[in-house]
């Protein structure tokens, strides 16, 4: 079974599971100072528009396009709908209200796709509390959490121990930001085995940053993929995300859903295909389909179809499609 923010449901329900959404968003805040040209102060206080796509695709930041709200998210998961039995897992935003958890379950209703709510730590000072904290969130009777996540790997050993025990006993997984670097997982890793959290159980998003390929004397990406470095994070016998599908490519792409693509194939000749998970990891209004984008909707109709052109077998395709994440999520009584 699988704890969706409305209860309970079978995991065996669903075609697709999507493992890493924001869906319900609140901007950040502007990291640029204020010294920055007039042109692009505005820019960022605009309201989306389609005359603004372009400059958005191209990465130049607005407020309007970093917030997706209730009505962004209701749009967003009706087309997605039209995909079949769908399910979505939320991650939690720090600065989201605390009517965020009845509204994902009024979106789950009104729409029919399965949502099933991420508890962070964000905000929670100690361990204690925060191991407090997550159990409440999983256990509770109302909106409960399904999953723990998603934790920084740079957050303190203690902390991340913490994490790794409140999944453990409620019998659920753990997300970990990978995309941190590769010393910052290695240490996160070690924590998770100290709450005994079983490596099963933890699944590493921002695999696709991860696995990108750098020049070897600057560090900076280039574009492919580094084998190493997926070999690397494949070593740590962890489930690995990749939660960035569906972007429109453009000069700043550095790994192309094709990359994708070629990586997961080569997952399933290394007999690790069953680690796999996607997701298109939408954070923006300009790739919702509303706005021009590939939506929520390209996994099913876009990307698992291309992994069968590919040669990936039916079955295979239908477990990185969703049924990885049914098994790895499914709730125990306790992993201990």
């Amino acid at each position: 079974m699988i704890t969706s923010v409305c209860g309970p449901v079978a995991g065996s329900a669903f075609d697709v599971l999507l493992a890493a959404e924001p869906l319900l968003l609140r901007a950040a805040p502007q990291t640029r100072n204020s010294g920055g040209a007039a042109c692009e102060a505005e820019f960022e206080r605009a309201p989306v528009t389609i005359e603004r796509l372009g400059r958005l695709q191209l990465g130049e930041s607005n407020r309007d396009d970093r917030t997706l709200d209730a009505r962004d998210a209701k749009g967003a998961l009706e087309r997605l709908a039209q995909a079949g039995s769908v399910a979505v897992i939320v991650l939690d935003d720090p600065r989201a209200g605390p009517e965020r958890p009845a509204l994902m379950a009024e979106l789950s209703r009104e729409t029919g796709v399965t949502l099933i709510r991420s508890v962070g730590g964000s905000g929670v000072e100690t361990p204690d509390a925060l191991y407090a904290h997550l159990s409440a969130q999983l256990g509770a009777r109302e909106h409960p959490a399904g999953i723990v996540g998603l934790i920084s790997a740079r957050d303190h050993h203690e902390r991340i121990a913490a994490a790794a025990q409140a999944a453990r006993e409620a019998g659920t997984a753990i997300l970990i930001d990978a995309a941190a670097g590769a010393d910052e997982v290695s240490r996160a890793l070690v924590a998770s085995d100290a709450a005994g959290l079983a490596r099963e159980r933890v699944v590493l998003t921002g695999a696709t940053t991860a696995i990108a390929a750098r020049d070897i004397e600057t560090g900076v990406t280039t574009t492919g993929v580094d084998e190493a470095r997926l070999l690397a994070l494949l070593a740590h016998g962890t489930a690995l995300c990749f939660d960035d599908l569906g972007r429109i490519p453009n000069v700043r792409t550095v790994v192309s859903d094709h990359n994708v693509a070629e990586t997961i194939m080569r997952c399933a000749e290394l007999g690790a295909a069953h680690r796999i998970l996607l997701s298109s990891g939408i954070r923006n209004k300009h790739r919702l389909t509303a706005w021009g984008g590939n939506g929520l909707e390209f996994v099913p109709e876009q990307f698992a179809p291309y992994l069968r052109l590919m040669g990936l077998s039916d079955e295979l395709v239908r477990a990185v499609s969703g049924g990885n994440a049914v098994r790895i999520l499914g709730r125990t009584g306790s992993d201990e």
